[in-house]
Protein backbone atom coordinates (compact mmCIF):
# COMPACT_ATOMS: atom_id res chain seq x y z
CA UNK A 1 0.00 0.00 0.00
CA UNK A 2 1.49 3.42 -1.03
CA UNK A 3 1.48 5.50 2.55
CA UNK A 4 1.24 8.64 0.26
CA UNK A 5 -2.24 7.63 -0.54
CA UNK A 6 -4.10 6.05 2.27
CA UNK A 7 -7.38 5.93 -0.19
CA UNK A 8 -6.02 2.92 -2.24
CA UNK A 9 -6.37 -0.41 -1.50
CA UNK A 10 -3.70 -2.73 -2.02
CA UNK A 11 -5.48 -5.03 -5.24
CA UNK A 12 -4.41 -8.56 -4.76
CA UNK A 13 -3.66 -11.18 -7.60
CA UNK A 14 -6.22 -12.75 -9.47
CA UNK A 15 -6.56 -16.63 -8.39
CA UNK A 16 -4.41 -19.19 -10.10
CA UNK A 17 -6.81 -22.40 -11.39
CA UNK A 18 -5.59 -24.28 -8.52
CA UNK A 19 -7.16 -21.38 -6.24
CA UNK A 20 -10.16 -21.67 -7.76
CA UNK A 21 -10.58 -25.18 -7.40
CA UNK A 22 -9.76 -25.02 -3.58
CA UNK A 23 -12.32 -22.03 -3.25
CA UNK A 24 -15.34 -24.50 -4.94
CA UNK A 25 -13.95 -27.79 -3.32
CA UNK A 26 -12.92 -26.83 0.62
CA UNK A 27 -16.08 -26.66 1.64
CA UNK A 28 -16.94 -30.43 0.17
CA UNK A 29 -13.91 -31.75 2.04
CA UNK A 30 -14.66 -29.86 5.21
CA UNK A 31 -17.80 -31.44 5.39
CA UNK A 32 -16.78 -35.04 4.98
CA UNK A 33 -13.65 -34.53 7.45
CA UNK A 34 -14.99 -32.22 9.96
CA UNK A 35 -11.89 -32.65 12.17
CA UNK A 36 -9.12 -31.65 9.98
CA UNK A 37 -7.61 -28.71 10.53
CA UNK A 38 -7.00 -26.49 7.32
CA UNK A 39 -3.44 -27.35 6.35
CA UNK A 40 -4.83 -31.63 6.29
CA UNK A 41 -7.41 -29.95 4.07
CA UNK A 42 -5.66 -28.18 1.68
CA UNK A 43 -3.63 -31.43 0.99
CA UNK A 44 -6.58 -33.52 0.41
CA UNK A 45 -7.32 -30.89 -2.22
CA UNK A 46 -3.83 -30.80 -3.67
CA UNK A 47 -3.72 -34.44 -4.02
CA UNK A 48 -7.53 -33.99 -5.56
CA UNK A 49 -6.07 -31.74 -8.00
CA UNK A 50 -3.42 -34.25 -9.00
CA UNK A 51 -5.43 -36.39 -10.04
CA UNK A 52 -7.90 -34.14 -11.99
CA UNK A 53 -8.11 -35.19 -15.34
CA UNK A 54 -6.77 -32.66 -17.63
CA UNK A 55 -10.09 -31.84 -19.38
CA UNK A 56 -11.42 -30.90 -15.84
CA UNK A 57 -8.25 -29.20 -15.01
CA UNK A 58 -8.68 -27.26 -18.05
CA UNK A 59 -11.91 -25.51 -16.90
CA UNK A 60 -10.74 -24.27 -13.90
CA UNK A 61 -7.31 -22.64 -15.99
CA UNK A 62 -9.56 -21.11 -18.70
CA UNK A 63 -11.40 -20.04 -15.78
CA UNK A 64 -8.63 -18.61 -14.15
CA UNK A 65 -7.48 -17.19 -17.29
CA UNK A 66 -10.62 -15.24 -17.83
CA UNK A 67 -10.37 -14.14 -13.89
CA UNK A 68 -7.14 -12.95 -15.32
CA UNK A 69 -8.04 -10.98 -18.53
CA UNK A 70 -10.48 -8.81 -16.23
CA UNK A 71 -8.00 -8.42 -13.21
CA UNK A 72 -5.33 -6.67 -16.24
CA UNK A 73 -7.99 -5.46 -17.93
CA UNK A 74 -9.21 -3.53 -14.57
CA UNK A 75 -6.37 -2.89 -13.01
CA UNK A 76 -3.85 -2.05 -16.40
CA UNK A 77 -0.54 -0.55 -14.14
CA UNK A 78 -0.70 -3.81 -11.85
CA UNK A 79 2.56 -4.97 -11.35
CA UNK A 80 2.97 -7.84 -9.11
CA UNK A 81 6.05 -8.15 -6.61
CA UNK A 82 6.98 -9.91 -3.61
CA UNK A 83 7.68 -7.42 -1.06
CA UNK A 84 9.30 -9.70 0.80
CA UNK A 85 11.76 -11.11 -1.93
CA UNK A 86 15.91 -10.14 -0.91
CA UNK A 87 14.72 -8.50 2.42
CA UNK A 88 17.17 -10.17 5.22
CA UNK A 89 15.24 -10.42 8.59
CA UNK A 90 17.17 -6.65 9.43
CA UNK A 91 16.10 -4.96 6.40
CA UNK A 92 19.54 -5.39 5.08
CA UNK A 93 21.72 -8.34 3.88
CA UNK A 94 25.17 -8.78 5.69
CA UNK A 95 27.92 -7.82 3.81
CA UNK A 96 30.00 -10.37 4.76
CA UNK A 97 27.78 -13.90 5.44
CA UNK A 98 29.35 -15.56 8.37
CA UNK A 99 28.05 -18.47 10.43
CA UNK A 100 29.82 -20.57 13.38
CA UNK A 101 32.66 -18.93 12.18
CA UNK A 102 32.93 -19.79 9.00
CA UNK A 103 33.77 -16.99 6.38
CA UNK A 104 32.15 -18.02 3.11
CA UNK A 105 33.88 -15.26 0.99
CA UNK A 106 36.62 -17.38 1.60
CA UNK A 107 37.51 -20.21 -1.11
CA UNK A 108 40.46 -21.70 0.36
CA UNK A 109 38.39 -22.76 3.44
CA UNK A 110 37.46 -26.50 3.99
CA UNK A 111 33.87 -27.22 5.67
CA UNK A 112 33.50 -30.31 6.74
CA UNK A 113 30.70 -32.22 6.70
CA UNK A 114 27.79 -32.96 9.46
CA UNK A 115 26.57 -36.73 10.69
CA UNK A 116 23.76 -35.95 8.23
CA UNK A 117 25.75 -35.63 5.26
CA UNK A 118 27.29 -38.84 5.11
CA UNK A 119 23.33 -40.44 4.61
CA UNK A 120 23.23 -38.35 1.15
CA UNK A 121 26.43 -38.96 -0.37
Amino acid sequence: MDPADPDKKEVRRPMNAFLIFCKRHRSMVREKNPNLDNRNVTRILGDLWANLKEDEKMQYTDLAKQYKDAFMKANPDYKWHNPEKGMHPTGLLPRSPTKEGLDFTRADQTITPGKLAGKFV
